[in-house]
């Protein structure tokens, strides 16, 4: 599926599985901003659009979120140290195990699977297109988790679905307030999706400058090969084995040191390795 293609671009991070469903995980590590400020920005731009707090986007997988960017109205793009007083990121890039998250059935709702997941009362609107809680504190589920009841005191919810271009659901990206709010109608939900869509179409340019920049480390490493063994004859069955036993081995060596961290700025530079997205 689709989501295999996007699996590379974030890091495989302790989940909390292993700890009570409304504690904190101890394992989870000290919150950080994507590598990709692109990415960021992106994630940012719904904070002012709608006035909330805070924004994450995540891709999600059948046992884990995986927060692959965060953002506040005053968080600098490159330090997670420069903010305003108690506005910093509260998960930044990490892999949550999805009961401790916010939306542990949203690939479900989203996909159209679960139709019972599908609630329309005066506090939730879920359903294909949306998951709006207006009130964390009017829901049992919710109601005690830590970050209702201490900071960042989430209170307001809005979610819409991350979808890759042949619409396959990747995750989802949503906004978050420390006030209730009573609405959050069809066109602010409308607008939370066009920035959804943009940051999909983000994700997916750099994927694919990923792969012409694999296929070219690639294409440079056995025309090395190539040159440094002038003497072979490529017919040869003897000379046909060892260039793909060679080109095995790039597969393993070559290929793992294509992208490191920094050598693009504004994108997803690390996707080639088990890195975040640039994340």
């Amino acid at each position: 599926p689709d989501l295999n293609r996007y699996y590379c671009t974030f890091d495989q991070v302790p989940t909390s599985s292993d700890h009570e469903l409304h504690d904190v995980p101890q394992d989870i590590p000290s919150p950080r901003l994507s590598n990709d400020i692109t990415l960021t920005a992106l994630t940012q731009l719904g904070v002012y659009r709608f006035g909330c707090n805070r924004s994450f986007v995540s891709i999600i997988d059948g046992e884990s979120q995986h927060v692959i960017s965060e953002a506040t109205a005053s968080i600098s793009l490159r330090n997670k140290d420069l903010h305003r007083p108690d506005d910093g990121i509260f998960l930044g890039v990490n892999t949550l195990d999805l009961e401790w998250g916010v939306c542990p059935h949203a690939i479900r709702l989203f996909t159209g699977q679960d139709p019972s997941r599908i609630l329309d009362t005066e506090n939730i609107t879920a359903n294909p297109t949306r998951n709006i809680i207006r009130d964390f504190t009017k829901e049992d589920f919710y109601k005690d988790r830590p970050y209702v009841l201490g900071w960042p005191f989430f209170r307001f919810y809005a979610e819409v679905p991350l979808y890759s271009p042949s619409g396959f659901v990747l995750g989802s990206y949503c906004v978050v307030d420390n006030k209730p709010r009573t609405k959050f109608g069809d066109e602010d939900v409308a607008a939370l999706q066009e920035i959804a869509d943009s940051i999909s179409n983000h994700l997916e340019n750099a994927r694919i400058v990923q792969y012409h920049r694999r296929s070219e480390n690639l294409v440079k490493g056995l025309t090395n090969f190539v040159k440094s063994h002038s003497k072979f004859d490529p017919t040869s069955s003897s000379a046909q084995s060892q260039i793909e036993a060679s080109a095995k081995q790039l597969n393993y060596t070559d290929l793992g040191l294509i992208a490191t961290p920094g050598e693009v700025d504004g994108t997803l530079d690390s996707l080639s390795t088990e890195k975040d997205i640039g994340v």
